[in-house]
């Protein structure tokens, strides 16, 4: 399904009936990357919504950079979910960029939430190790390189993390890099406008789940903690070993946590 918000094409897939629960991926995946958690989702009795953000998978992609600031990207996407009409309370799953969309949802709109589940969620540019920042600084030339680079060559990088390599298999980092690839190189110009939440996580009352991979090599796997403690009604949960994608990698783990926190929610309400 792909409904039109103003110029903006949301491309985004509707599974399942029950509760809903809406899957916001992170930063150069598409709605690809929820391929375990989505199916485990409707075979227990949810309604799972997935779009790929602006820039991503199926849905517009512009061409000039100051349409990939992190305040348009939000924008779109809030006025997407108006567009669903939902009429009950809903969920919202968050991965890295994802996590900081979900959070920045949950600030503005906290009566239509029933609970946030962030997954090694983007909430500060603090969070960020040096050569990611010293990218992120440069994101005009990590574009054009992007736009050269082959679907092999991106399956290689994608494997440069010990535990990706590991815990994943071929056909799951070559889709990784298919998301890369057909993403426009344009969303790297996203990173260096993503504002710092810190200072206003603790107005986020939304009962949250946080869950993060030890061996992150994107983000800080220290920041995580400081993110539960600063989150009013939180609870975080450390898979050991697992990367930046734990919901991938390690899935046997992060899949029956998230049902349990879904579940007593839906039970509460």
């Amino acid at each position: 399904m792909s409904p039109t918000s103003g110029q903006h094409k949301v491309h985004f897939t509707v599974q399942g009936e029950g509760p809903t629960v809406i899957l916001i991926h992170g930063i150069a995946a598409s709605i690809s990357g929820w391929s375990i958690l989505g199916p485990a989702l409707v075979n227990n009795g949810y309604r799972v919504i997935a779009p790929d953000l602006p820039g991503h998978g199926e849905s517009h992609k512009p061409e000039r950079a100051e349409h990939y600031h992190i305040k348009e990207i939000y924008s779109i996407l809030e006025k997407w979910v108006e567009s669903l009409n939902l009429s009950e309370k809903y969920n919202l799953i968050g991965h890295s960029l994802g996590g900081h969309l979900s959070l920045q949802y949950g600030l503005r709109h906290p009566d239509r939430l029933s609970g946030l589940v962030l997954i090694d969620p983007f909430y500060s540019p603090q969070q960020l190790y040096p050569f990611i920042r010293w990218l992120q600084r440069r994101a005009a030339i990590g574009a054009a390189v992007l736009r050269r680079t082959s679907v092999p060559l991106l399956q290689r990088a994608v494997g440069w993390n010990p535990e990706v390599s590991k815990q994943m298999n071929n056909l799951e980092r070559r889709q990784m890099a298919v998301d890369l690839h057909r993403a426009s190189p344009m969303i790297l110009h996203i990173l260096p406008t993503v504002p710092d939440l810190t200072p206003v996580l603790t107005n986020i009352q939304t009962p949250t789940q946080v869950i993060w991979g030890s061996r992150d090599r994107t983000l800080n796997a220290a920041s995580f903690p400081k993110l539960v403690a600063r989150l009013p009604n939180a609870a975080g949960y450390q898979v050991t070993g697992g990367s930046h994608q734990p919901h991938l990698t390690q899935a046997d783990i992060v899949t029956p946590l998230v049902l349990e926190f879904l579940n007593k929610l839906t039970q509460n309400n």
